[in-house]
């Protein structure tokens, strides 16, 4: 993006807020307390059906912003607060322009840069995200979940706000993080890029099964590689997220499809079963 705007919509902040690594109830949480302390700057569209103020756009000493938010107040996806906030004329305009009111606000816009100092640096830097299992990277590097995040605020800070209206924050799948880009709707092919995120941070995140030796005893080797591959959570973790990185895949990594293929098309390894096509232990080891 060449030019990054100074005001965002409340729907754009919420979405780089949680791309920062804070889940969805703490980011609101976040920006009403922010907003409300006083430590984002806002400015708010009046809703035309006002008589005075109506269609301007008003900042500053012409807010009274409430001392108390909670993310109830807010219509989060059209980007206003649920009820009338006070507005009125500041110093130097009371002498001609209309009294303090209570007016319905149209859209609320949020200070770009207030949001990502006040709070996408304190997400991306939480100590929640610090567990981190490692995974080889999609870009063929090695990357842990903190750095997953870490690189995925990035993108979405280098990509910069969304443009005005409302705007979804969508990924094409393939690309990596140079497929991020703000659409209207998520147009074929395109997906939401925080639930593509949702799943690549789940896949770092699992661990495989624990499996003994002695857990084979007795079972036929498709029903073994169902149990303990298969449905090893890692191995469904990862292709949840394949899916998603790669849509062709859905068809192949349903279970179904793997389970068929491998009891169709796989022989019994000679040396592996005793004879009944069953496992023997002693020869895994």
């Amino acid at each position: 993006m060449i030019y990054t705007p100074d005001w965002e919509e409340l729907a754009s902040a919420l979405q780089r807020v949680v791309a920062a690594g804070a889940n969805e109830p703490e980011a609101k949480a976040g920006i009403c307390n922010a907003v409300a302390d006083r430590k984002i700057a806002v400015r708010v569209t009046i809703d035309n059906t006002e008589l005075h103020y109506g269609g301007t756009t008003l900042s500053g000493g012409n807010i009274n912003v409430p001392t108390r938010l909670k993310p109830e107040d807010f219509d989060w996806v059209a980007s206003r607060p649920l009820k009338r906030w006070h507005v009125g004329p500041k110093l130097g305009q009371h002498y001609f322009g209309p009294d303090w009111k209570h007016r319905s606000v149209a859209l609320l816009e949020l200070c770009t840069a207030d949001v990502t100092a006040v709070l996408c640096k304190v997400a991306a830097s939480s100590p929640k995200d610090l567990p981190s299992p490692k995974m080889p990277d999609v870009e063929g590097g090695v990357s842990d979940q903190h750095d997953e995040r870490r690189a995925f605020l990035d993108a979405v800070n280098r990509l910069g706000p969304a443009p005005m209206g409302h705007m979804v924050l969508c990924i094409q799948p393939g690309r990596g993080l140079q497929g991020l880009s703000w659409q209207i709707l998520p147009k074929p092919g395109l997906l939401l890029a925080l639930e593509w995120l949702e799943f690549r941070l789940a896949a770092l995140a699992t661990n495989h099964a624990s499996l003994n030796a002695s857990d084979l005893d007795g079972q036929m080797i498709g029903a073994a590689f169902l149990d303990y591959v298969i449905n090893d959570p890692k191995v469904r973790a990862c292709c949840a997220w394949l899916c998603y990185e790669h849509p062709p895949s859905r068809g192949l990594l349903s279970t179904p499809h793997l389970e068929v293929f491998f009891l169709a098309c796989t022989p019994v390894p000679a040396g592996l079963t005793n004879g009944a096509g069953r496992c023997v232990s002693t020869l895994m080891i």
